[in-house]
């Protein structure tokens, strides 16, 4: 019977194919040889209740159903590339998944055109960075690139195909494609290798089918690649050669990436080898240590290629691995029933990995699986209850007698806490106070100096002007008086000239004189001459004696003249040296305020250099006595970033979801997302609560599981914005409906327990959520009363250290313990996870008091997992 419901229900046998993980479910579409032979179909397999179902889905699937690309961004799955099977040919195109209702949506179609060349049996990754997702896509095998990227290589491996290690990243936002930068010593052109992200900036790369002098080559080079809007950086890791422990090289193999524990882990099964044989193997790759470890397996598991493998996290603890599809020999012999889908789990025992059991379709619907992974689960989770429940009496109890002590410390820290912020403000206000007059008395010496500066400037102006106008006029009176000089000297040359000449003609008078006195004395001795030549000639002589007398004068008056120009020049040059010493004293006096200026400068200077060290030690002072306004200031700042989002990004439509006490839900759309948007009450988002605002969505965006509400981030502003995933309907309208069946009940009962314990799990210290109610779960109808169930209202999340309100939720389903912050530990949500099976079980909404739920609860007895 069990083999006949297994077939009835199982997944075709098909190999070249993807799975994607969206929360605890998981899809496949498509592959070769997929008998199914409809395109639209689509594969659905869920965890918990180990079974497949066929959806069918709306719009246009990709042309290319094998060896495609895929990768999941919240409720989407993104398809890129692959081969057709129906014209072998093949595509760059990228399509659009929305799991949540089953649509198709074309982001890109095949253009041959497009710098991203069209290729299958590669690898692709998402990752965001500033709130908008990006896709990247690296190597694999296609068709004659038409427009070759710069940065990339090619290998023909013949028939019109190529192997490449391209890379292409797309924009999910703006729909752009661009070429990243890629940095550092990435892999050769390479096909059937696995791309696994590790987390939103880290991703790896192991194995593939490559060449090497014209010879296929299998690769067993691991790397770790580190991704960004612009460039991705590889580091490579080859196998040491001191270690063994590593795995061969292979291509057609299948990895997954098991996030959920303390460090990353990299599992791989299968592939073909260097020799054409399969490869019967399965490791496990620790990035903490960087260690590869083998683990053993059944053959039925290990032994394939082109297959998928898939994990799911359970606790930290366990993890399922989904083994999906695949070929089984050289062959390509395609995995038969009851084999297709394998579940292997692996455990920690003993702080190691082990494998535990597996189990093939058959038992994956059989009531040992129900019983491994939903019933224990269940019934340990009761017992909890019970246990922390008797805790929670107890710690009552205790702390009962504790309270009244802690009350008084706490006014007292209050005070002394009121006290300090007091004198902090009154320091703060007297610093500011000082602060003023500094800055008063610097503008005063300021203006003071720069007065006196002004002054002296236009005193030297004056001396300058001064000075210049005495210089001008020296020079002109040593201008004229060199003019006079020249024209004295050219004087004096022209009288000493006339006096040579009459030097000269006084000579030739006195030689006449000479010749005329022998002439006479001749005359005299002859006695022949006449006494009136005599006389003539004494005459003649007496004339010529007083003309030389004339002379005589003159050249005197000349000489005279002469001496008298000489001493004006005396007197000019003294006047001159007069003049020289005063523009030295001029000169002097110009350097003595040149000295007073720069004594005065530094002067200033220094004044200004003490003022600075003044105001250095305020504004240390200031910046002291501010620390820690600053680091609250940072602190927001930093977590405001880690979160925060535009308003004008998101859109919002007119249908409401519902109504609390904290703000009204409201269907949006972010980046074309669909989403629910709580709207705050002015209340809540008042000053006041801007800090714990602030707190509760960092909190939010840490928290990743299935069974939660998938935090997207919040505005910050007057009103704020929380946007998170949109569920079809909650736990209290469906109750409100009618009866849940046994079996959604305790479906849904398992995954908010899975939920609620994640929560409590927290490291350093649990988180509580404080406000476990029908209102706060959320649901997606999965179809044949089965339900996706999640926890919501991350407004009431708090530290089991730092709980300092009263219960923030609903009264019915409360604690005793809820009313005092003090005694706030996970029991209280153990306590109103009961009260809530209660509600699901009698279908009615619980009673206000502690009283009237007991006898709520007294209806039920008798009520266990079992009577399923």
């Amino acid at each position: 019977m069990s083999r006949q419901l297994a077939a009835r229900h199982q997944l075709s046998a098909r190999h070249s194919h993807s799975s994607a993980v969206v929360g605890n479910s998981l899809y496949i579409w498509a592959g070769k040889e997929d008998t199914s032979n409809d395109a639209r179909s689509l594969k659905h397999f869920s965890i918990l209740s180990g079974e497949w179902s066929t959806k069918e889905t709306t719009g246009d699937p990709p042309l290319a159903d094998s060896g495609y690309s895929c990768s999941v961004v919240a409720d989407r799955i993104y398809y890129f590339g692959g081969l057709s099977t129906e014209d072998y040919s093949y595509h760059n195109s990228l399509s659009e998944l929305d799991t949540s209702n089953l649509s198709w949506n074309s982001l890109e179609s095949t253009n041959k055109d497009r710098a991203v060349m069209s290729r299958a049996y590669g690898g692709m990754i998402s990752f965001e960075n500033e709130g908008i997702h990006h896709l990247l896509m690296i190597g694999g095998r296609g068709s004659n690139p038409v427009v070759p990227v710069q940065n990339a290589n090619y290998a023909n491996i013949g028939r019109n195909k190529w192997r490449t290690n391209e890379h292409s990243m797309y924009n999910l936002s703006t729909r752009n494609w661009s070429i990243p930068d890629v940095i550092g010593q990435f892999m050769p052109p390479a096909s059937f290798f696995v791309l696994k992200k590790i987390d939103n900036s880290r991703a790896v790369v192991f194995g593939g089918a490559t060449e090497e002098n014209d010879d296929i080559v299998c690769s067993n080079v691991l790397y770790v690649i580190n991704t960004t809007v612009n460039a991705v950086v590889w580091q490579r890791m080859e196998k040491p050669e001191t270690i063994d422990c590593w795995p061969d090289g292979r291509w057609g193999h299948a990895a997954t990436i098991i996030t959920n524990c303390d460090n990353p882990l990299l599992v791989i099964t299968g592939g073909r080898d260097n020799k054409n044989c399969i490869n019967d193997e399965l490791w496990i790759f620790n990035f903490k240590h960087t260690s590869w470890k083998k683990m053993a397996v059944p053959l039925t598991v290990s032994q394939r290629w082109c297959h998928s493998l898939s994990s799911f996290t359970l606790t930290p603890g366990v993890v399922v691995l989904l083994t999906i599809g695949g070929l089984v020999n050289i062959i390509k012999e395609l995995q038969s029933f009851p084999k297709i889908t394998m579940s292997t789990e692996l455990l920690v025992i003993d702080r190691q990995w082990r494998v535990g059991d597996t189990l093939d379709t058959i038992g994956m619907i059989s009531g040992r699986y129900k019983c491994k992974y939903e019933l224990p689960q269940l019934q340990r989770y009761i017992e909890r209850i019970n246990a922390n429940m008797q805790t929670s009496i107890q710690a009552c109890r205790e702390q009962a007698e504790r309270n009244i002590t802690i009350e008084d410390e706490l006014k007292k820290l209050q005070k002394e806490l009121e006290n300090v912020r007091e004198a902090h403000v009154k320091q703060l206000e007297e610093q500011e106070e000082h602060l003023e007059k500094v800055w008063e008395e610097k503008e005063r010496i300021t203006e003071k100096a720069k007065n006196k500066f002004q002054e002296m400037s236009s005193v030297i102006k004056e001396k300058d002007i001064a000075l210049k106008e005495s210089q001008t006029e020296n020079e002109q009176i040593v201008q004229n008086m060199q003019s006079q000089i020249s024209h004295l000297q050219s004087s004096l040359s022209e009288n000493k000239k006339e006096l040579y000449d009459i030097k000269r003609e006084l000579f030739d008078v006195k030689r006449n004189l000479s010749e005329k006195d022998m002439m006479l004395q001749q005359c005299q001795q002859d006695s022949d001459r006449s006494k009136e030549e005599k006389d003539f000639i004494q005459k003649e002589r007496e004339r010529n004696v007083k003309d030389a007398q004339q002379q005589l004068k003159e050249t005197d008056a000349l000489q005279q003249q002469l001496r008298d120009s000489q001493s004006a020049v005396v007197v000019l040059k003294k006047s001159n040296d007069e003049q020289q010493k005063a523009l030295k004293n001029i000169e002097r006096h110009k350097e003595q305020l040149q000295q007073l200026l720069l004594q005065s400068q530094d002067e200033k200077a220094q004044k200004s250099r003490e003022f600075q060290l003044e105001k250095a030690a305020l504004q240390q002072r200031l910046r002291e006595s501010q620390e820690e306004i600053r680091r609250c200031q940072n602190e927001c700042s930093v977590l405001c970033g880690a979160w925060q989002i535009d308003e004008k990004e998101v859109k919002l439509t007119d249908k409401e979801l519902g109504r609390g006490a904290y703000g009204v839900v409201m269907v949006g759309v972010f980046h074309g997302l669909k989403v629910a948007v709580k709207y705050l009450h002015p209340a809540i988002a008042s000053y006041y609560n801007q800090e714990r605002f602030i707190r509760e969505m960092k909190m939010a965006s840490l928290l990743r599981h299935p069974n939660l509400v998938q935090f997207i981030g919040a505005t910050f502003g007057d009103r704020p914005l929380i946007l998170t995933e949109c569920m079809t309907t909650s736990l209290y309208h469906e109750n409100k409906k009618g009866q849940l069946a046994r079996p959604s009940i305790l479906s849904i009962a398992i995954q908010v327990a899975l939920g609620l314990n994640y929560l409590h799990l927290q490291k350093p210290n649990a988180l509580i959520h404080r406000d476990v109610s029908s209102p706060n779960i959320l649901l997606d109808n999965m179809g044949a009363a089965k339900y996706r169930a999640k926890v919501s209202d991350y407004g009431s999340f708090a530290r089991a250290v730092d709980s300092q309100t009263k219960q923030p939720g609903n009264t019915a389903y409360s604690a005793p313990e809820a009313f005092n912050p003090n005694e706030h530990t996970p029991a209280m949500d153990v306590y109103s996870f009961s009260v809530l099976l209660m509600e699901m079980i009698i279908n009615k909404a619980p009673d206000m008091t502690v009283n009237e739920r007991r006898d709520q609860a007294s209806k039920i007895a008798g009520w266990t997992c079992f009577d399923f």
